[in-house]
């Protein structure tokens, strides 16, 4: 499993480019085994932009990275949809920035 550093680099990026959501898969999602790269899957970052974040992931985790976006419908993005694990959700953040900036 990713570390927790790793798992908040990809997080920043996700919110810099505007994903929507993000999925682990593969072996970086197995805690008794090691892994070789860190396979991510994204969705809702603008094509122009994909590119873009797959660098700064890479950039910021200076290893091994295999990102795919789910925009396209294919086996492999239906296959990550059902088995990966998310680990970052816009709803999920804007739910916790409302219920924080309620408490001002």
């Amino acid at each position: 499993m990713i570390s927790d550093t790793e798992r908040e680099a990809i997080i920043r990026c996700a919110r810099k480019f505007g994903a929507s959501r993000v999925y682990l898969f593969g072996s970086c999602t197995q805690k008794e085994r090691g892994y070789h790269d860190i396979d991510i899957a994204v969705e809702g970052i603008p094509p122009h932009r994909f590119f873009k974040f797959y660098a700064e992931v890479m950039r910021q985790l200076n290893q091994p990275v295999d990102v795919i976006d789910l925009s396209e419908q294919n086996p492999l993005a239906q296959l990550v949809k059902e088995r990966g694990i998310v680990i970052y959700g816009r709803e999920e953040f804007l739910r916790e920035l409302s219920a924080y900036l309620g408490g001002f």
